[in-house]
Protein backbone atom coordinates (compact mmCIF):
# COMPACT_ATOMS: atom_id res chain seq x y z
CA UNK A 1 0.00 0.00 0.00
CA UNK A 2 1.67 3.16 -1.36
CA UNK A 3 0.00 6.52 -0.09
CA UNK A 4 2.45 8.96 -2.18
CA UNK A 5 3.63 8.56 -5.76
CA UNK A 6 6.53 6.65 -7.10
CA UNK A 7 8.24 9.65 -8.16
CA UNK A 8 7.90 11.58 -4.73
CA UNK A 9 9.49 8.48 -3.17
CA UNK A 10 13.13 9.21 -4.03
CA UNK A 11 12.73 13.03 -5.06
CA UNK A 12 16.04 13.43 -4.19
CA UNK A 13 18.79 12.33 -1.99
CA UNK A 14 17.92 14.03 0.80
CA UNK A 15 14.53 13.33 1.11
CA UNK A 16 13.80 10.66 3.59
CA UNK A 17 10.28 8.50 4.17
CA UNK A 18 8.91 6.34 6.53
CA UNK A 19 8.90 2.75 5.35
CA UNK A 20 6.43 0.25 7.47
CA UNK A 21 9.27 -2.55 7.14
CA UNK A 22 11.61 -3.41 10.05
CA UNK A 23 13.92 -5.52 7.59
CA UNK A 24 15.90 -4.44 4.96
CA UNK A 25 12.88 -6.16 2.71
CA UNK A 26 11.06 -2.79 2.54
CA UNK A 27 13.70 -0.52 1.23
CA UNK A 28 14.54 -3.02 -1.19
CA UNK A 29 11.38 -3.33 -2.68
CA UNK A 30 10.72 0.48 -2.57
CA UNK A 31 13.90 0.92 -4.01
CA UNK A 32 12.94 -1.34 -7.01
CA UNK A 33 10.30 0.38 -7.77
CA UNK A 34 11.63 3.63 -7.94
CA UNK A 35 14.61 2.31 -10.10
CA UNK A 36 11.69 0.98 -12.65
CA UNK A 37 10.31 4.41 -12.35
CA UNK A 38 13.42 6.08 -13.93
CA UNK A 39 15.08 6.84 -10.78
CA UNK A 40 18.55 5.22 -10.61
CA UNK A 41 20.72 7.07 -8.45
CA UNK A 42 18.57 7.08 -4.92
CA UNK A 43 20.59 6.41 -1.65
CA UNK A 44 18.68 3.11 -0.17
CA UNK A 45 19.32 3.97 3.10
CA UNK A 46 17.39 7.19 2.66
CA UNK A 47 14.53 4.75 3.55
CA UNK A 48 13.75 5.59 7.52
CA UNK A 49 12.22 2.16 8.65
CA UNK A 50 9.84 1.74 11.67
CA UNK A 51 8.41 -1.69 13.11
CA UNK A 52 4.62 -1.53 13.82
CA UNK A 53 4.41 -5.35 14.23
CA UNK A 54 1.26 -6.15 11.61
CA UNK A 55 -0.45 -3.03 12.19
CA UNK A 56 0.05 -1.64 8.71
CA UNK A 57 -3.45 0.71 8.38
CA UNK A 58 -2.64 2.10 12.64
CA UNK A 59 0.95 3.15 10.59
CA UNK A 60 -0.27 4.87 7.97
CA UNK A 61 -2.89 6.74 9.66
CA UNK A 62 -0.96 8.08 12.98
CA UNK A 63 1.69 9.19 10.22
CA UNK A 64 4.41 6.71 11.64
CA UNK A 65 4.86 5.64 8.16
CA UNK A 66 4.56 6.76 4.86
CA UNK A 67 4.41 3.91 2.97
CA UNK A 68 3.41 0.42 3.70
CA UNK A 69 5.41 -2.58 2.45
CA UNK A 70 4.59 -6.42 2.12
CA UNK A 71 0.74 -5.65 2.03
CA UNK A 72 -2.44 -8.24 0.86
CA UNK A 73 -4.92 -6.42 -1.22
CA UNK A 74 -6.76 -8.80 0.13
CA UNK A 75 -6.37 -8.07 3.88
CA UNK A 76 -5.19 -4.59 3.85
CA UNK A 77 -7.19 -2.73 1.58
CA UNK A 78 -10.30 -4.06 2.72
CA UNK A 79 -9.16 -3.09 6.27
CA UNK A 80 -7.55 0.64 5.19
CA UNK A 81 -11.22 1.32 3.64
CA UNK A 82 -13.65 0.22 6.37
CA UNK A 83 -11.02 2.14 8.79
CA UNK A 84 -11.81 5.31 6.56
CA UNK A 85 -9.13 5.88 4.25
CA UNK A 86 -11.35 6.29 1.32
CA UNK A 87 -8.25 6.36 -0.90
CA UNK A 88 -6.61 3.67 0.08
CA UNK A 89 -4.64 1.62 -2.99
CA UNK A 90 -1.49 -0.71 -3.92
CA UNK A 91 1.01 -0.97 -6.67
CA UNK A 92 1.51 -4.62 -7.83
CA UNK A 93 4.47 -5.19 -7.27
CA UNK A 94 5.00 -7.07 -10.63
CA UNK A 95 4.98 -4.36 -12.43
CA UNK A 96 7.45 -2.43 -10.45
CA UNK A 97 10.23 -4.78 -11.35
CA UNK A 98 9.73 -6.64 -7.86
CA UNK A 99 9.03 -10.89 -7.81
CA UNK A 100 6.31 -12.42 -6.66
CA UNK A 101 7.69 -13.74 -2.71
CA UNK A 102 4.40 -14.01 -1.03
CA UNK A 103 3.93 -17.69 -2.09
CA UNK A 104 3.15 -19.98 0.54
CA UNK A 105 5.83 -22.68 0.11
CA UNK A 106 5.72 -25.81 2.04
CA UNK A 107 9.57 -26.69 2.91
CA UNK A 108 10.93 -29.63 4.97
CA UNK A 109 14.12 -31.73 5.18
CA UNK A 110 14.71 -34.81 4.12
CA UNK A 111 15.01 -36.51 7.07
CA UNK A 112 11.75 -35.05 8.58
CA UNK A 113 9.96 -35.58 5.43
CA UNK A 114 10.99 -39.73 5.92
CA UNK A 115 10.13 -39.62 9.48
CA UNK A 116 7.01 -37.71 9.16
CA UNK A 117 5.76 -38.79 5.76
CA UNK A 118 2.21 -39.58 6.80
CA UNK A 119 1.37 -36.57 8.52
CA UNK A 120 2.77 -34.71 5.75
CA UNK A 121 0.71 -36.51 3.31
CA UNK A 122 -2.41 -36.15 5.64
CA UNK A 123 -1.46 -32.14 5.32
CA UNK A 124 -0.97 -31.90 1.97
CA UNK A 125 -4.58 -33.65 1.05
CA UNK A 126 -6.65 -31.64 3.59
CA UNK A 127 -5.46 -28.63 1.68
CA UNK A 128 -6.18 -29.87 -1.55
CA UNK A 129 -9.88 -30.69 -0.24
CA UNK A 130 -10.26 -27.27 1.24
CA UNK A 131 -9.07 -25.91 -2.06
CA UNK A 132 -11.58 -28.00 -3.41
CA UNK A 133 -14.22 -26.71 -1.20
CA UNK A 134 -13.39 -23.02 -1.81
CA UNK A 135 -14.33 -23.40 -5.63
CA UNK A 136 -17.23 -25.85 -4.95
CA UNK A 137 -18.76 -24.54 -1.92
CA UNK A 138 -17.97 -21.09 -1.47
CA UNK A 139 -21.25 -20.44 0.58
CA UNK A 140 -19.64 -23.57 3.03
CA UNK A 141 -16.72 -22.52 2.60
CA UNK A 142 -17.21 -18.64 3.85
CA UNK A 143 -19.70 -20.26 7.02
CA UNK A 144 -16.44 -22.14 7.82
CA UNK A 145 -14.34 -18.74 7.72
CA UNK A 146 -16.86 -16.56 9.67
CA UNK A 147 -17.26 -19.16 12.56
CA UNK A 148 -13.44 -19.86 12.67
CA UNK A 149 -13.23 -15.43 13.14
CA UNK A 150 -16.22 -15.50 15.50
CA UNK A 151 -17.72 -12.95 12.85
CA UNK A 152 -20.61 -12.82 15.00
CA UNK A 153 -19.03 -11.26 17.92
CA UNK A 154 -17.40 -8.48 16.04
CA UNK A 155 -17.54 -5.14 15.99
CA UNK A 156 -19.72 -3.78 12.78
CA UNK A 157 -16.65 -1.85 11.38
CA UNK A 158 -14.40 -5.62 12.10
CA UNK A 159 -17.58 -7.52 9.92
CA UNK A 160 -17.12 -5.47 6.90
CA UNK A 161 -13.91 -5.93 6.91
CA UNK A 162 -13.84 -9.84 7.23
CA UNK A 163 -16.84 -10.04 4.72
CA UNK A 164 -14.45 -7.83 2.04
CA UNK A 165 -11.40 -9.94 2.57
CA UNK A 166 -13.20 -13.19 2.32
CA UNK A 167 -15.10 -12.22 -0.84
CA UNK A 168 -11.55 -10.59 -2.35
CA UNK A 169 -9.12 -14.16 -1.01
CA UNK A 170 -11.85 -16.77 -2.39
CA UNK A 171 -10.96 -16.86 -6.15
CA UNK A 172 -7.13 -16.45 -4.76
CA UNK A 173 -6.42 -20.50 -4.32
CA UNK A 174 -5.09 -22.34 -6.87
CA UNK A 175 -5.67 -25.73 -7.57
CA UNK A 176 -1.78 -26.40 -8.78
CA UNK A 177 0.81 -25.64 -6.21
CA UNK A 178 4.06 -26.77 -8.07
CA UNK A 179 6.60 -23.70 -8.58
CA UNK A 180 8.59 -23.80 -11.37
CA UNK A 181 12.30 -23.41 -11.38
CA UNK A 182 12.21 -19.91 -12.99
CA UNK A 183 9.89 -18.60 -10.26
CA UNK A 184 13.13 -19.68 -7.48
CA UNK A 185 15.53 -18.50 -10.41
CA UNK A 186 13.75 -14.48 -10.55
CA UNK A 187 13.35 -14.79 -6.95
CA UNK A 188 17.13 -15.54 -5.99
CA UNK A 189 18.35 -13.24 -8.53
CA UNK A 190 16.60 -10.37 -6.58
CA UNK A 191 17.76 -10.90 -3.00
CA UNK A 192 20.95 -11.63 -4.19
CA UNK A 193 21.13 -7.87 -6.45
CA UNK A 194 19.20 -6.22 -3.23
CA UNK A 195 21.61 -7.65 -0.99
CA UNK A 196 19.31 -9.30 1.14
CA UNK A 197 20.86 -12.75 0.59
CA UNK A 198 24.47 -13.49 0.54
CA UNK A 199 25.31 -14.46 -3.47
CA UNK A 200 27.89 -16.97 -3.07
CA UNK A 201 24.61 -19.37 -0.83
CA UNK A 202 22.50 -18.00 -3.17
CA UNK A 203 23.90 -19.48 -6.25
CA UNK A 204 24.64 -22.87 -4.77
CA UNK A 205 20.51 -22.67 -3.98
CA UNK A 206 20.08 -22.43 -7.45
CA UNK A 207 22.55 -24.66 -8.67
CA UNK A 208 20.64 -27.86 -6.69
CA UNK A 209 17.65 -26.65 -8.60
CA UNK A 210 18.80 -26.31 -11.72
CA UNK A 211 20.16 -29.76 -11.52
CA UNK A 212 17.42 -31.59 -10.86
CA UNK A 213 15.40 -29.71 -13.39
CA UNK A 214 18.09 -30.77 -16.29
CA UNK A 215 18.08 -34.41 -14.60
CA UNK A 216 14.44 -34.40 -15.37
CA UNK A 217 14.72 -33.31 -18.88
CA UNK A 218 17.77 -35.50 -19.55
CA UNK A 219 18.06 -38.69 -17.64
CA UNK A 220 18.15 -40.53 -20.63
CA UNK A 221 20.18 -40.70 -24.31
CA UNK A 222 18.15 -41.59 -27.65
CA UNK A 223 19.26 -45.07 -26.71
CA UNK A 224 17.78 -45.62 -23.72
CA UNK A 225 20.97 -45.02 -21.29
CA UNK A 226 20.62 -42.92 -18.52
CA UNK A 227 22.85 -40.06 -18.08
CA UNK A 228 23.36 -39.58 -14.47
CA UNK A 229 22.25 -42.36 -12.05
CA UNK A 230 22.51 -40.73 -9.18
CA UNK A 231 20.21 -38.22 -10.65
CA UNK A 232 18.24 -40.37 -11.83
CA UNK A 233 17.26 -42.16 -8.58
CA UNK A 234 17.30 -39.38 -6.43
CA UNK A 235 14.61 -37.66 -9.31
CA UNK A 236 12.82 -41.07 -9.21
CA UNK A 237 12.34 -40.70 -5.84
CA UNK A 238 11.33 -37.35 -5.93
CA UNK A 239 8.30 -38.58 -8.14
CA UNK A 240 7.63 -41.55 -6.64
CA UNK A 241 6.72 -39.23 -2.96
CA UNK A 242 4.80 -36.58 -4.79
CA UNK A 243 2.75 -39.34 -6.26
CA UNK A 244 2.50 -41.21 -2.65
CA UNK A 245 1.25 -37.72 -1.23
CA UNK A 246 -1.22 -36.97 -3.92
CA UNK A 247 -2.46 -40.26 -4.13
CA UNK A 248 -6.36 -40.47 -2.85
CA UNK A 249 -6.89 -41.88 0.51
Amino acid sequence: MLIITIEKLCENNETQHNLFSPGPGGPAIVNTMVKADGKLDCDITSYKKHNGSFFHTDALQSNHADVATLIFWNFEIPEAKAKGMKDAAFFSLKEWGVPDFCQLVLMTTPSHFGKRKDVLRKLVLAMRRATGIVHQQPDLAREYYYQHVNKEDASETQQAVIDATFTATLPAFPNDNMMSTEYYEHLMGWLVETDQVDGKAGEEIMEVCRVLEVSAKSLKKEDGTIVNGMAHSYYSQILSELEILSAPV
